[in-house]
């Protein structure tokens, strides 16, 4: 009778090269995907977009008036319309442009006494943040007994909520 040995049993040893053609193969494939991918793939050009204040060449309503811009110091909120001392009625119409944080806007109305007439809060309509916005917002308020009041337009500070980037502007009452 023949003796068996433990090694008698094993499997062939076939497979002794092939970790490594199947290394290669996988290093190959990965190689080949980064390429085709770079090649094949579209890019989006890159937009530069320059955020600059507004000229104040605009007109407002049917009037040869020039409309001016009021910035705040800061460069980040104006207010195109009303116009300093323009004669109001509600509903007051409030348009500008800002550049603020969630491109939000806080617009207070009041009277000669420094009473709160109206305060609302608006959200611009930035194309991008960083970027100056337009927005606009309707005052519906009671005609107060005053003859003069007050306009401001500022944004809260997200730090502290102190009011920022404040601009104010004098009114008329009708």
């Amino acid at each position: 009778m023949r003796a068996y040995s433990s090694n008698a049993f094993r499997a062939p040893k076939r497979s002794r090269g092939l970790w490594k053609w199947f290394l290669l193969a996988l290093i190959a494939g990965f190689a080949g995907g980064f390429v085709v991918a770079n090649i094949l793939s579209v890019r989006k050009p890159v937009e530069l977009i320059i955020s600059a204040p507004v000229a104040p060449d605009n007109t407002v309503g049917d009037t040869e008036q020039t409309a001016v811009n009021i910035w705040s110091e800061s460069g980040n909120i104006s207010v195109r319309a009303p116009q300093p001392n323009d004669l109001i009625t509600s509903p007051l119409v409030v348009e500008g442009m800002e550049r603020t944080f969630e491109q939000n806007v806080v617009i207070r109305l009041r009277d000669g006494k420094g009473n709160e007439l109206v305060k609302i809060a608006v959200t611009g309509t930035a194309p991008d943040l960083g970027i100056h916005g337009p927005y606009r917002a309707e005052l519906i308020f009671e005609k107060p007994k005053t003859s003069t009041g007050t306009l401001e337009v500022f944004q809260g500070s997200a730090k502290d909520g102190s009011e920022i980037d404040k601009v104010t502007i004098s009114l008329r009452f009708e």
